[in-house]
């Protein structure tokens, strides 16, 4: 019984392939029609303009410090990240630099004078919301990380691109991939001011103490010699005279040091110095980024070939050609 069944089965899935083989002209136009239907996709889809911002880690040491850069700048200088361009990717995609696209004009095919970024996307108010601002602007961000904003990085040159993908508008997105570039290097610049006036109120704080400390070491010494007029001829005098004018020394040693370490601090806060050097900004992409004809016409004629496969093999295997196939294909077998 189990053998007659295998065999069964085995018969009917020849007699559906012999069934679908004798139907391959719905094969072919199916898969035609998945080609036309995407081709036609991909001509009315608005064309799309990819713009490239180049950019480069630096630092004023040799090139191999650039990660310790960067480690600093995020003030985790005792963990180096292997992949520090996801750091940069944070910053470029961060409520910060995106939070300043959005308080800017700019100019957009098709519009006479500058509009703000939310009427080029349409993001509309949301109403019924608790703030609607907030939510419109959430919305935007959402849009530009997702669909708009992206990052590479050459592992190999260890070079980044901010890449900003508009549809019609080749110039726009030149300009705001500048924007984003221009959002970055003022990040960067204002974390490394803030770390940079940190450091320098730190040594400026300790200078005081050290300053304090100084004064009283100094003072101890002018009290014991005042007290102890001769106190040469006193070798525990003397020996107390020493420790007392030792920590004078060593309090002036650290004030001379902590003072030097002020003015090297004032001239560093004030370079401007930065950890980001863009290398080539967005120019006008002069070529199309998308969207790929030939992609869309393979994928088109493979969901043709395989849909209409799918539809005749459920159509043989449901409807009323299941007789035929259990008839082996005759039409006057399965009319008996």
């Amino acid at each position: 019984m189990v053998s007659q069944a295998n065999a069964g089965a085995e018969r009917d899935i020849l007699d559906l392939i012999v069934l679908l083989w004798r139907y391959r002209r719905f094969w072919l136009l199916g898969t035609a029609v998945g080609l036309v239907a995407g081709v036609a996709l991909a001509l009315t889809r608005p064309p799309l303009y990819t713009a490239r911002v180049s950019l480069l880690p630096m630092s004023e040491q040799a090139p191999t410090a650039m990660i310790g850069q960067l480690a600093s700048l995020t003030g985790s200088a005792s963990r180096i990240p292997a992949n520090y361009e996801l750091v940069y990717e944070e910053i470029i995609l961060s409520d910060t630099v995106l939070d300043g696209l959005a308080t800017r004009t700019w100019e957009h095919a098709g519009r006479e004078s500058p509009v703000d970024i939310f009427e080029i996307f349409a993001v509309d108010p949301v109403p019924g919301t608790e703030d609607p601002a907030a939510a419109r602007l959430d919305r935007l961000k959402g849009i530009l990380r997702r669909d708009v904003v992206s990052f590479a990085r050459d592992k190999m040159t260890g070079f980044m691109e901010i890449r900003v993908t508009i549809p019609d508008d080749p110039a726009f997105a030149a300009a705001l991939a500048n924007g984003l570039a221009d959002g970055l290097e003022d990040y960067n610049r204002r974390v490394r001011v803030a770390r940079e006036s940190d450091h320098r109120r730190y040594i400026e704080s300790r200078l005081a103490v050290i300053s304090d400390s100084l004064h009283v070491a100094r003072s101890a010494v002018v009290d014991f010699e005042t007290e102890n007029r001769r106190y040469g001829s006193s070798p525990e005098l003397r020996a107390r005279h020493q420790d007392l004018q030792r920590d004078v020394d060593a309090q002036s040693a650290l004030w001379v040091e902590l003072k030097r370490q002020v003015e090297l601090a004032r001239i560093e806060e004030n370079r401007n110095k930065n950890t980001l050097t863009v290398l080539d900004r967005a120019h006008i992409p002069s070529s199309r980024a998308g969207p790929g004809l030939s992609l869309y016409a393979s994928v088109g004629a493979s969901l043709g070939f395989f849909g209409t496969l799918l539809a005749l093999t459920l159509v043989a295997l449901a409807g009323p050609l299941a007789d035929r196939i259990r008839a082996g294909g005759d039409p006057a077998a399965a009319g008996r």
